[in-house]
């Protein structure tokens, strides 16, 4: 942004993004009633016919086959002389490689995945270069990375004749399907040999030139329709979103077609709450909200209503906007992609600020209408993420406290995995086997009493059967996408994949996460316990519309954004410095390896393992009165002292000293920084014993856009404790200068750990 633009009027728009229900009955866009007048509203609330209703390309379509990674695709299973449509959920990892699905062998198959830089799907007699009998599509997988998708494969076959291969994928946040390619090949008798295949591997012959390697990503669900093609209608969108504003008044350059019916828009920004210090708020901070309010009015459903010819009715003479769209969106607002767009009348829409959220909540009065959307990681919350996920199993018999046997009623068999563990009551046990009997009930075998800390105890008839949750030596990025995308349902496009695995790897590869989780438990509670015991914040960034994370680590000169000054940054007057002595600690009491994974986990003596670590410094009578502050943490996922000593060295050194935290207002012109940035602020409020100005390293925790389009609130965390991260000077590279210094180039020092300045070097911790 420049500055003339700052004289230019800020305007903001609001999309709501609702599924919409496309062609099934060959009357566009649906005529499930079959009469004139009485056609749905292409919406889910007044579809007359739920089986076919259809926001995604196969929703009304049943599936032959349903298989899951690592689950073999056996000859018979599929029909291989007829064509085939088949879904596939693919969770593209940083670095993709192997087999999403793949059948029959090295002369004639069916194969989907990765090989070398790109996605390859392929039917018919298996050649690495396009050929007559090959159906072959490829394109870069590197668009793919990060993401969940859906793959939709068709395999039009013709029995010794003209053939076509189509594969699309499907973007489940946007709604948009993407035609990736499509490929014309002779068929022969089949479109694949009598090989078995497998879903998420390979198995037996794979075609020349193609891993069969296990898929390196995450879950895949397969979906398979048996002599069936693509829905004739297979539309680039399966989204309606509508846009609300403030009328002819202040729009963007290019405005799409709005409803000017917006009266007031305010957001609450994410709050990192750094090492779950403030109690005041969940380990995870707050979440960013945006709440909207509208006037309602007559409308004359133009673009509401794609049968608006046929009805007999005047729709202006028929209730209100607002009350007829909550009626008719009943179920596609929940969950719905809500954004705020903020910029300059005259600004084209795509140079516009970007917020996203999930629409939660409504209040609607006669004459007007509010709603409250919130953050993506509201999925966490206890009652729409649950891990384990509860159990319905129940015991079908009494069983004393030394059997190794129990059976459960009815066919369980899908709900429990082969091997596992389970809880009944207080009592943790393991099997190796579970089976249906044929009849009535699921027998488990090979079964182990009393584990995990706990003992073995008689249980009666009808007693829930809790399978667990286990993780061992699980690395941190891992196990957080584990909880966001297949627990939380989180799309892994909302996902800042890569930064994930960078802080992980740089800075808490240390940490290996080991635990048992015994009964259901809400995912932000996990990743709140984990953030805690392990050191690092994760959020929400609703501008990138990203769930990112960062360590709670050192400061490299690289990480730094921006330097802010009183001068040139910061608005008069607006600058406050406030102190939280509560959240100072000089005593803190690490808990780990619990005893009994069953028992309390907040309980001291339900632990094997406790360091107790004394801050020296600010524990002295000189230092704050010798006024003991200590912080329990009780630690489910680490096991071992040395990963103790790294979680409670770093909140020794973080909170040796009363935290600062510093609030102030910024020009528009500084909106690029956000939550999660390292800055550093030069203000003459800030400054050392001598007077002299300091300049300090500080976290953006808030950000606000309080008056958009003109000024951001920031509330900023000091974290200049944490020390400074430098890279070692190589030999032959120079002798040292307070300038090479300051960019982060560390060099020998004086006997006395001093730079040759006499200023503190740089020292190893």
């Amino acid at each position: 942004m420049n500055e003339r633009e700052l004289d230019r009027e800020p305007t903001e728009l609001i999309k709501i993004t609702l599924p919409r229900c496309v062609n099934v009955y060959g009357v566009s866009p649906c005529n499930a009633a079959g009469s004139v007048g009485s056609e749905c509203y292409n919406c889910r609330a007044t579809c007359q016919d739920p089986d076919n209703y259809r926001d995604t390309p196969d929703r009304h379509l049943k599936p032959d086959l349903i298989k899951i990674d690592g689950e073999s695709l056996n000859e018979d299973e599929l029909e291989r002389s007829s064509s085939l449509f088949a879904s596939f959920s693919v969770r593209f990892p940083a670095v993709p490689t192997g087999v999403i699905a793949e059948t029959g062998g090295s002369s004639l198959g069916f194969y989907l995945g990765v090989i070398g830089a790109d996605l390859v799907c392929s039917a018919g007699t298996v050649d690495a270069a396009p050929a007559a009998g090959n159906g072959r599509i490829t394109v870069p997988v590197d668009q793919f990375i990060g993401r969940s998708l859906w793959l939709y494969v068709e395999i039009d076959f013709t029995v010794s004749g003209a053939s076509t291969l189509n594969l699309w994928s499907f973007d489940l946040t946007t709604r948009e399907l993407v035609l990736l390619g499509s490929d014309n090949f002779d068929g022969g008798a089949t479109w694949t040999d009598l090989d078995a295949g497998g879903v998420g591997f390979g198995s037996g012959a794979v075609p020349i030139g193609a891993p069969g390697t296990e898929w390196s990503g995450g879950p895949i669900s397969a979906y398979f329709y048996n002599n069936q093609n693509a829905p004739a209608d297979m539309p680039s969108s399966f989204a309606a979103p509508i846009w609300l504003s403030y009328g002819s008044k202040a729009l963007p350059l290019d405005p799409p077609y709005t409803f000017p019916c917006l009266r007031d828009v305010s957001t609450m920004g994410t709050m990192l709450n750094l090492n779950a210090a403030d109690e005041n708020y969940d380990p995870l901070g707050r979440r960013a909200m945006l709440s909207v309010k509208c006037v309602d009015f007559t409308h004359s459903d133009v673009t509401q209503d794609p049968y608006l010819a046929t009805r007999n009715i005047d729709p202006r003479a028929s209730s209100t906007f607002w009350r007829k769209w909550l009626q008719r969106q009943k179920f596609g607002k929940v969950g719905a992609l809500v954004e705020s767009f903020t910029g300059y009348a005259g600004q084209p829409l795509s140079e516009y600020t970007r917020r996203a959220y999930q629409f939660d909540s409504v209040k609607y009065t006669e004459d007007s209408i509010s709603f409250d959307s919130r953050d993506i990681l509201s999925k966490t919350e206890f009652r729409k993420a649950q891990v384990p996920a509860p159990s319905l199993g129940v015991l079908s018999a009494d069983i004393d406290e030394v059997v190794t046997t129990f059976s459960l009623f009815n066919d369980v068999t899908t709900e429990y995995p082969a091997a596992g563990t389970v809880r009944i009551n207080d009592e943790i046990l393991q099997y190796t086997g579970r089976t249906f009997n044929g009849l009535d009930a699921t027998d488990f075998t090979g079964v182990t009493r009393g584990t995990d800390g706990s003992t073995a105890d008689s249980h009666v008839i009808d007693d829930v059967v809790q399978i667990c949750r286990r993780y061992i030596d699980a690395n941190i990025s891992d196990t957080l996408v584990e909880l966001l995308v297949d627990d939380s349902k989180i799309e892994l496009q909302n996902v800042a994949l890569l930064e994930f695995e960078q802080e992980d790897e740089q800075y808490l590869s240390a940490y290996k996460l080991t635990t048992l989780i015994t009964e259901p438990t809400g995912v932000s509670e996990l990743i709140g316990r984990m953030s805690e015991e392990c050191s690092f914040s994760l959020w929400w960034d609703e501008r990138s519309q990203l769930v990112r994370m960062k360590a709670i680590r050192a400061v490299a000169k690289a990480d730094l954004v921006a330097s802010w000054t009183y001068e040139d940054n910061i608005i008069a007057g607006s600058f406050k410095l406030e102190e939280k002595p509560k959240q100072r600690l000089n005593v803190i009491n690490f808990y780990y390896n619990p005893k009994d994974f069953a028992g309390d986990l907040r309980s001291p003596a339900n632990y094997q393992n406790g360091l107790q670590v004394v801050n020296g410094q600010s524990s002295l009578p000189e230092q704050y009165g010798n006024f003991v502050q200590s912080r329990d943490v009780f630690s489910i996922f680490i096991k071992t002292e040395a990963q103790a000593n790294q979680t409670t060295s770093r909140l020794a050194i973080r909170y040796a000293d009363i935290p600062i935290y510093a609030n102030f207002f910024l020009d528009a012109r500084d909106r690029q920084y956000w939550v999660g940035d390292f800055v550093t602020i030069s203000h003459p409020m800030v400054v050392d014993a001598l007077g002299l100005r300091k300049i300090r390293r500080w976290i953006i925790v808030e950000a606000e856009e309080v008056d958009p389009g003109h000024m951001i609130k920031y509330v900023c965390a000091d974290v200049t404790l944490d020390g400074t991260i430098f890279t070692i000077a190589a030999n032959g590279f120079g002798t040292f200068t307070p300038e090479l210094f300051e960019q982060g180039i560390a060099f020998i020092t004086n006997n006395d750990g001093t730079n040759l300045d006499g200023t503190p070097g740089a020292r190893i911790a």
